[in-house]
């Protein structure tokens, strides 16, 4: 499988990743895009990667905000350098401050206030994801850090499978070599993995942190998070992007019963209305 890892040089967390990439792992440059150099590593699954496929990591710079690299993917395919799968790897930022690793997929459910298009997810690489969270978790742990999973927020819009993996809370974390030391190693260890995943969920409800869509990640996976602030926008044509858009064979909808709020008559009328599966948290787990 062909990856590419995405920094922007205006952001400290993404150059901090950058160095670490190349510090720790045998890139080698390899042409250039967008002003920046490129950079190539060999991606060897491990021995219980499904098919143990070899593939490749290509390392991109870009000289804008992440966020707003709208159609990024047709500049790499045109530029010879296709992706299957795009990670981002980026500064996170909260009010908290509070050390922590991130990851999350990247669309809008409503307006596009940060970079992407209004009503438009990104495809969830449920399995890619999945992997880049535990290998987080596990780096996180280490610092003596947090981590989080994040709702789907922020652009930029593409048609490839992607993802974000980031350092926050604030700029006294984005720059900490350590931080981008873990980073960097989870997202490489996340594409050796190779493992795939049973059953997706998209989860409805909850806060932008969701601890239910972590609580998947144990024996399934989280696809797309809509928090309760985002509900008022959940359609039926969101939700049905929302799961098609998740890249599992088996997908369902998983509600944080407790946190939908005033909306969850609706979505329980819209639920059954398209007809989509869907599990309780309350009973679920």
């Amino acid at each position: 499988m062909r990856f590419a890892l995405i920094c922007s040089a205006a952001d400290p967390a993404g150059m901090n990743i950058r160095r670490a990439l190349l510090q720790l792992f045998p890139f080698e440059e390899s042409g250039s895009f967008a002003a920046h150099p490129v950079y190539r590593a060999a991606i060897r699954p491990n021995e219980g990667g499904k098919g143990n496929r070899p593939g490749e990591a290509t390392l991109i710079t870009l000289p804008g905000e992440t966020i707003h690299a709208e159609h990024l993917d047709r500049e790499l395919d045109a530029a010879g350098l296709k992706a299957e799968v795009m990670v981002f790897c980026t500064r996170h930022l909260a009010q908290s401050g509070i050390p922590t690793l991130t990851c999350h997929v990247p669309g809008n459910w409503g307006s596009a206030e940060m970079g992407g298009a209004p009503r438009q997810l990104c495809c969830a690489p449920v399995a890619p994801l999945r992997a880049v969270y535990h290998e987080l978790r596990r780096e996180a742990t280490s610092l003596g850090w947090t981590m989080s999973l994040e709702a789907t927020h922020h652009g930029p819009a593409l048609d490839t499978p992607a993802l974000f993996a980031e350092i926050g809370s604030g700029a006294a974390q984005w720059g900490v070599p350590a931080a981008g030391d873990a980073v960097a190693r989870a997202v490489m260890a996340a594409l050796e993995s190779g493992r795939s995943v049973p059953k997706a969920f998209v989860v409805l409800g909850g806060g932008h942190y969701s601890h239910y869509a972590e609580k998947l990640m144990s024996d399934s996976a989280a696809s797309h998070i809509c928090p309760k602030h985002a509900l008022a926008a959940l359609d039926e044509e969101m939700l049905r992007q929302s799961l098609t858009r998740t890249e599992c064979e088996e997908k369902s909808v998983l509600l944080d019963w407790k946190g939908l709020g005033g909306e969850k008559r609706r979505i329980l009328d819209l639920l059954a209305s398209s007809g989509f599966s869907y599990e309780r948290s309350d009973t679920f787990f």
